[in-house]
């Protein structure tokens, strides 16, 4: 069944609008006119000046009565016709979210934009083809992203708090900045992907795969890497306190960890076995 298009609730609005001034208008007119138009009527009750008093009277209660049912009638009528907006760019979402073309992308990031908009900031991403998609600064909280393929995607600045990345491809994506607390990572595939100034305190980063991948700066509190790959990637001031589960000898396959803070005998375990780790680079 085709739903109600806005364009129809606005028509039936400003209808309503013109009735409600028609109705005012000559509620008015006859007011100031009592007095020198008189009523030729001379039956029954007709004839009574007391009837058309009371007629005016309940003339104006009328456009009284008419005028507070129609902002009541406005206001529910604009929020059936916002959530039935919202639900429309969800469905459309729903449309595409196995096609694997750049015209799912763009129709998925178009929706997306739509909903936040109007506020909307938990989506459902799952399996959604979303390579080279620009949602910079998007707010995505708490959305669902599992499976999603973020290949190349720009996400800078993006607001990902207590997002579901399970199991999303991520290579070359671009987070700077973004904020991911308490975002679900597992299973994650990063390779060549940049998390520079990014927060993922208290994340999820269990069996992730972080390949390659930059993450100056980042906030790794409270974070849980139990099972995470860390081969090749950068840690340059990555601040990993109170972080859970690191393997060192998975962390010690990563690229640098220079003026990174971990917790006292993390970091002494680390600086045991690969002290050159800590050691900035010299450029050649």
């Amino acid at each position: 069944m085709k739903k109600p298009s806005i364009g129809i609730f606005r028509n039936e609005f400003a209808l309503m609008v013109m009735i409600l001034i028609l109705f005012l208008f000559v509620t008015i007119i006859l007011t100031l006119l009592y007095d020198y138009v008189p009523i030729m009527v001379h039956k029954s009750i007709y004839q009574e000046s007391s009837f058309w008093e009371g007629f005016l009277v309940n003339l104006h209660n009328s456009v009284f009565d008419f005028l507070i049912l129609g902002v009541i009638l406005y206001y529910f009528t604009n929020r059936i016709n916002e959530k039935q907006k919202v639900q429309e760019y969800h469905e459309n979402i729903d449309d595409v979210r196995f096609w694997f073309t750049e015209e799912a992308t763009s129709k998925i990031v178009a929706n997306i934009n739509r909903l936040n908009q109007r506020g909307k900031t938990k989506i459902n991403l799952s399996k959604c083809y979303l390579k080279g998609a620009y949602l910079k600064e998007a707010r995505l909280n708490n959305s669902k992203l599992m499976g999603a393929v973020l290949q190349g995607a720009n996400l800078r600045s993006a607001q990902l708090d207590g997002s579901d990345f399970n199991g999303a491809k991520l290579e070359k994506a671009n987070f700077r900045g973004a904020s991911l607390i308490e975002a679900n990572m597992k299973y994650i595939f990063c390779e060549e992907t940049t998390f520079t100034g990014s927060n993922l305190t208290d994340s999820n980063l269990r069996q992730a795969r972080l390949i390659n991948s930059d993450f100056k700066s980042v906030i790794f509190k409270g974070a849980d890497f139990k099972g995470a790959e860390f081969n090749g990637s950068s840690f340059v001031k990555a601040n990993f306190m109170g972080a859970k589960n690191i393997d060192i000898n998975c962390i010690m396959k990563a690229k640098t960890l220079v003026s990174s803070k971990f917790d006292p005998h993390i970091k002494v375990e680390i600086e045991k076995f690969k002290p050159e780790l800590f050691i900035p680079q010299q450029d050649n």
